[in-house]
């Protein structure tokens, strides 16, 4: 872990890379991936300017001996639209779980669901270069918090009881339901699903 004040990024336009430098006069060149460098490279570029703040910063090596930095950025409230449509009584719903780190689908269109933070399978040790890796469910959840109260939104818990073994579409509760991991079977109106999926179904209609 280190502050955001001991870490200075600078962009060196001759070789259009960008450099990281540390305490101890240590710099590090930044190496962005091909599928996100548009959107990296923005960011930085906002955090040169000094239109985004950064807070604490990570610093890991991952299992390929590669060097990680996770930036924890501060935009401001004028940087962030609150302008976009309030539809009453919509929920987002949000199931954390371990093959699928975060799932989350709608209360009034279920059929609109997206899995977030799943990078690479799993191990015994824990998470690994994923979302969940990097801050913990706590941490996460906190996160949440702070920036749906930034937009005017509320975060509720609901209790995880059952979420997984009731069907989302007929209500019928039984732990055979869910066999497996990632399938959801009905045994009572015969209804199949993703078991994450179903269960994100039921915890955005508590």
């Amino acid at each position: 872990m280190t502050k955001g004040r001991d870490v200075k990024i600078s962009y060196l336009e001759d070789t259009n890379t960008f450099v990281i430098k540390w305490i101890n006069k240590i710099e590090f060149k930044v190496i962005l991936g091909q599928k996100d460098n548009v959107e990296l490279s923005y960011t930085l570029h906002k955090i040169i300017n000094k239109e985004y703040k950064l807070g604490q910063c990570t610093f890991e090596f991952d299992k390929n001996n590669k060097l990680l930095l996770a930036l924890n950025i501060n935009i401001p409230d004028a940087l962030i639209s609150k302008n976009k449509e309030i539809i009453p009584g919509r929920v987002l719903g949000v199931d954390l779980g371990v093959k699928v780190p975060a799932m989350i689908c709608l209360n009034d269109n279920t059929f609109i669901k997206k899995s977030i933070g799943l990078l690479e399978q799993l191990n015994k040790k824990g998470f690994d270069n994923n979302l969940l890796g990097k801050c913990g469910y706590y941490q996460l959840q906190s996160m949440i918090e702070y920036k749906a109260e930034r937009v005017g939104r509320k975060v509720k818990y609901v209790a995880p009881a059952f979420t997984s073994q009731t069907c989302s579409k007929c209500g019928y509760v039984d732990k055979e339901n869910r066999l497996e991991q990632e399938k959801f079977e009905c045994r009572c109106c015969g209804f199949t699903i993703n078991a994450d999926h179903n269960a994100t179904i039921n915890i955005a209609r508590k």
